[in-house]
């Protein structure tokens, strides 16, 4: 419901028309369908699932990283996940946020090196690996949504616009995969992460600005919408993208 109150804000949708919402997070994936009323949106279906997630894709990441480890030597890669003791642990983890940017990078980058404890040289991931790996779990996730336009009593070709939030929605397959199922590009917000933090603050009673009596409130300046994402700076990670 925020993030399509969001939308509503920066992007006009006629009074009665359908809204898709897909909104793939960190871990859990969330799909609606909300129609435009005279006061805001009107909630019709909601699906997704709560076991999936931006973190399944770094797994899918991660996977590929223990087959090219085990290629070159499993010992190591062993260790890393099985050893208990604080020391590994701190390991894992600092990779688990390394998988998080370079699956990030990689959907601007043809490929990237991923250092990995015990290995004296990194690891080469290139992007169609990556999504041949993930192709299974994004493609999962449109029939997921296509399910929640259905439960709406509506197809596709009803639904006025399909918006993408949450932060893995970034990933350019997400788009790609939507377009060609239903022949339309969804749209992405600026900051998908805060779409939906910015709708609900769109929900919260507004004081009235200052200024002189009757004078027109100004203009919500908020995030724009856009159907392709500019990639960001300096992750500030580890690995190290290639051309």
């Amino acid at each position: 419901m925020a993030a399509a109150l969001h939308h509503g804000r920066v992007h006009a949708v006629p009074e009665g028309g359908a809204v898709a919402v897909y909104d793939l997070g960190g871990g859990t994936f969330d799909t609606a369908v909300l129609r435009r009323t005279a006061r805001g949106f009107d909630t019709v279906a909601v699906g997704g699932d709560p076991h999936l997630g931006g973190e399944d894709l770094d797994e899918c990441l991660r996977d590929l990283l223990g087959e090219r480890a085990a290629d070159r030597d499993p010992d190591p890669w062993h260790d890393l996940w099985e050893d208990p003791g604080p020391p590994a642990a701190a390991q894992r983890a600092a990779l688990g946020l390394e998988l998080t940017a370079a699956r990030e990078a990689l959907s601007q980058t043809g490929s990237v090196d991923l250092a990995v404890p015990g290995y004296p040289q990194p690891f080469l991931i290139r992007a169609h690996e990556y999504r041949a790996a993930a192709e299974p779990l994004l493609a999962r996730t449109y029939e997921l949504l296509a399910a929640t336009v259905a439960d709406a009593g509506l197809d596709a070709a009803d639904v006025h616009e399909i918006v993408l939030t949450g932060g893995a929605s970034r990933t350019p397959r997400v788009s790609d995969l939507i377009a060609e199922r239903t022949g339309r590009l969804p749209l992405l917000s600026a900051d998908p992460k805060s779409a939906v933090v910015l709708g609900a603050l769109a929900a919260l009673p507004q004081a009235a600005p200052p200024g002189p009596e009757g004078a027109a409130a100004p203009a919500y300046a908020g995030g724009r919408v856009r159907r392709y994402l500019n990639p960001d700076g300096d992750l500030g990670f580890r690995f190290t993208p290639r051309p």
